[in-house]
């Protein structure tokens, strides 16, 4: 879990509103190489990110009875800037742009809990700060000139038992499909995993 450099909590209504700014350290280590086919930098010496945005996240937080609603909202930007020459006498830069939205959905009754996410994202290996999980990340085209984004949809759910005060059981699976255009067609990647597993305290 990481922790926001910066956080706000707002009562909105029946919910809250959470704001939380994110250190871009993690983001900025992120040098996903988008640019790496791009024949023009074939000169180049040295390469470099800037973080224009840190990751920025928002949540909305209202409950309704046993069921609690969460909507998320998420956004960040970058800069791979190449460069050659002493003192960086050229430069290319490409901006790479993420965001995220999602929702979920959590309620309870008696010993079961039943809990179900939805997101739509784009770049979403960019914005978390680590490789893609299920393997697409935003690439140079060299038919168009330009970086190829990659968009993403995912879901998930899990279903939990309170056997006991000592044994929770818990079923759970997701999905996510991203696609990415690019010369040659569209690349498409895809994810399914399930799980069972016994929580004992």
């Amino acid at each position: 879990v990481r922790t926001p450099g910066l956080a706000a909590f707002i009562p909105v209504g029946q919910g809250t509103l959470k704001f939380g700014l994110f250190d871009p350290g993690t983001l900025a280590a992120n040098t996903s190489g988008s640019l790496a086919n791009n024949p023009a930098l074939a000169g180049y010496t040295g390469s470099d990110v800037d973080v224009h945005i840190p990751q920025i996240q928002v949540s909305y937080d209202i409950k309704f009875g046993p069921a609690a609603v969460k909507f998320i909202g998420g956004y960040n930007t970058y800069d791979e800037v190449y460069w050659s020459g002493t003192g960086a006498t050229s430069e290319y830069t490409e901006s790479i742009d993420s965001w995220v939205l999602g929702g979920e959905v959590q309620t309870n009754f008696g010993p079961f809990t039943l809990m179900w996410q939805l997101s739509y994202a784009q770049n979403p290996s960019a914005y978390k700060g680590r490789a893609s999980a299920i393997g697409l990340d935003p690439t140079f085209d060299t038919t168009s000139n330009s970086i190829q984004d990659v968009t993403q949809w995912g879901t998930f759910a899990r279903f939990l038992y309170k056997m006991s005060d000592m044994i929770t059981w818990e079923l759970g699976g997701g999905y996510a499909d991203a696609q990415r255009d690019q010369q040659g067609g569209e690349v498409d990647d895809d994810a399914l995993f399930l799980y069972l597993n016994a929580q004992i305290f």
